[in-house]
């Protein structure tokens, strides 16, 4: 379900029954202008990626890229952003 709350989007899933127990449900995305430029600069500043960027889906001419990583207390956390195709 997506709730949509003007610059706001919350997303609920339904948790795997399965979960590793040292992590954490809890995921936070962050949209960025652009997700190579924000990586590189997260990266200079010491944050520890688990995933590079990569295309995660494509619409029409333009592609959604994320990266993501986890905070000191086990947070998902990614960033995404829409890259131009053509």
């Amino acid at each position: 379900s997506f709730l949509d709350a003007g610059s706001i989007q919350l997303a609920l899933n339904q948790a795997e029954a399965r979960m590793p127990q040292d992590e954490s449900l809890t995921e936070i995305v962050l949209e960025v202008d652009n997700v190579a430029a924000t990586y590189r600069a997260m990266v200079e500043r010491g944050v520890p990626f688990r995933i590079a960027p990569r295309e995660v889906m494509r619409q029409g001419d333009r592609a959604l890229h994320a990266a993501d990583f986890r905070d000191p207390d086990g947070h998902a956390l990614s960033i995404t952003g829409w890259v131009d195709t053509d």
